[in-house]
């Protein structure tokens, strides 16, 4: 009696004698290799690349090297999984809409390595629901509406197809699966896991069925809301932000965006080039700062916003004073610890309240409630900020998002902004303002009623046009493809043809903002 077992192929060809030469061994294994299936041929030069490039650094041999497995484990069950988890128990991802390729994938790898050791599913199950969040970002052009440190380009769709492949195969999930997909483009380095992991039989369906309102609950508080799955359709954006963990994250809490027949109401400003990378003078005083995005600022005109361990080899002690929300942790720190994230200094608001309904895949109204009061310095007493959005099932008039403020201020001379942001300039009539989106075949238009406060305690205000697409307070923050951190330095460096070309690529990229100004 005996027991059969069965070898790896890699160990299944005997050792050569010690006189044998190399030669022979190569040649029997090319002809082995020959008789591989002709799907396995078509990666097999590339696999072996990537084995070359892994053999020996960034391996873990267990047997051999015990000491740095156990390190790691250790670390990653004690440290890092109660925070994923409790991030992912929100079903969402913290890091925005091009980090979530990367950073996501990374968690994803671990939790099939760790699954085939024996582990088990090591995340919290919410973990199938991140992706979700990219389904309902989907514009009818292709785009998503971004989040975080992102650079939306027309032409460019993005895709989400390794980090979709690796949780649909895993998790069984078919609108995951469907949009894997839509635009299946895993990078060559990474195909090694389509053939171990992509699970063939799982079909794709795509979203149209799912409900047309989907809130993402602590620590994130957002809420997206549609009228439809076609090319019609409104899509609204509703942030809160419960916690802020920094690096990639913005300071964008209590933010809207709003998406009909082309952007209206946008978050501005974009992550490229040398004036708009991590930690240029466009991302640390425009980009991820409050006045990018459709949220509130109390301009303190004393205030400091320090951020000396923000970013890398450039770091300024202090960056411009955007009246908006303050940098948590020391100096603007990215958060290093679960009992960091949970501490006062990194929390930034609450969830009040929220719902959808009356049907709830349907739904005619979908509400979010918060208190963003924490997000900012203590100029603020209070701010709070109400969401109602309403599908209104109609062509001429498809949907309404009323949004509604409660601010005090600790000093009445602080003045309050109210900001919606475009890529064309607005009209103002009154005390209403409007936008039409003509461009690339887009006909979509917003119309901004203001409400409160009463007429003759408001200002309305355009801020933009060539010179000041990202207007803080006295200083343009321009973000050039062609390098260069302002625009007079730039100038100084291409031709006259060139430069116009620039003017007129930030002029369609922004034209600026709308800012109301309260004085009480």
């Amino acid at each position: 009696m005996y027991e059969r077992r069965i070898m790896p192929f890699y160990m299944a060809y005997p050792m050569p004698m010690f006189g044998q030469q190399e030669n022979t061994v190569m040649r029997d294994l090319e002809y082995m290799q020959q008789m591989y299936p002709k799907e396995a041929k078509h990666y097999q030069k590339l696999i072996a690349g990537i084995l070359d490039k892994m053999d020996y650094e960034g391996s873990m041999i267990y047997d051999e090297y015990p000491d740095m497995y156990n390190y790691v484990i250790k670390m990653m069950f004690k440290d890092y999984l109660p925070v994923r988890n409790y991030i992912y128990s929100g079903h969402n991802y913290h890091q925005g809409t091009s980090y979530v390729n990367v950073r996501f994938s990374n968690d994803l790898f671990s939790l099939w390595i760790l699954q085939r050791m024996g582990a088990g599913a090591i995340y919290n199950p919410a973990q199938q629901f991140v992706l979700y969040d990219f389904l309902y970002r989907r514009r009818p052009d292709g785009q998503v509406m971004p989040a975080g440190d992102t650079n939306p380009i027309r032409k460019n769709t993005p895709s989400y197809s390794l980090p979709a492949m690796l949780a649909s195969s895993f998790y069984k999930d078919s609108y995951l699966a469907y949009e894997y997909e839509r635009k299946p483009n895993i990078e060559r380095h990474c195909l090694i896991f389509d053939i171990l992991w992509r699970d063939l039989d799982l079909k794709a369906k795509a979203p149209d069925d799912l409900p047309l309102t989907r809130y993402s609950g602590s620590p994130f508080g957002w809420m997206i809301a549609r009228t439809a799955w076609d090319e019609n359709s409104v899509i609204a954006e509703m942030k809160i932000n419960e916690q802020f963990v920094g690096n990639h994250q913005h300071l964008d809490g209590g933010s809207f965006q709003l998406y009909y027949k082309g952007p209206l109401a946008i978050d501005a400003g974009a992550y490229q080039g040398s004036s708009g990378g991590y930690n240029s003078p466009h991302n640390k005083n425009f980009f991820k700062r409050t006045i990018a995005h459709n949220s509130l600022l109390v301009y303190n005109p004393d205030e400091k916003f320090a951020c000396w361990n923000y970013g890398g080899g450039g770091k300024t002690e202090f960056a411009a004073n955007d009246g908006g929300q303050r940098m948590p942790g020391d100096r603007w720190e990215t958060c290093r610890s679960f009992k960091q994230l949970m501490s006062k200094d990194y929390t930034t608001g609450k969830a009040l309240a929220h719902g959808f309904g009356p049907d709830a895949c349907k739904p005619d109204y979908s509400y979010l409630k918060g208190d963003i009061t924490q997000a900012y310095t203590d100029k603020v007493k209070e701010a709070k900020r109400s969401f109602v959005f309403l599908n209104l099932h109609s062509t001429e008039v498809p949907g309404a998002l009323i949004v509604f403020d409660k601010v005090v201020s600790s000093d009445p001379q602080f003045k309050k902004f109210w900001l919606l942001h475009s890529i064309e300039e607005p009209v103002i009539e009154g005390d209403r303002f409007i936008i039409r989106r003509t461009k690339n075949g887009d006909t979509g238009m917003l119309q901004n009623q203001v409400l409160l406060p009463e007429a003759g305690n408001a200002q309305i205000e355009k801020v933009g046009g060539k010179g000041k697409e990202f207007w803080v307070f006295g200083t343009n923050y321009p973000n050039c493809n062609m390098g260069g951190s302002t625009a007079t330095l730039l100038a100084a460096k291409i031709s006259e043809t060139d430069r116009e070309k620039i003017a007129h690529a930030n002029a369609e990229r922004l034209f600026g903002r709308i800012q109301r100004g309260m004085s009480v």
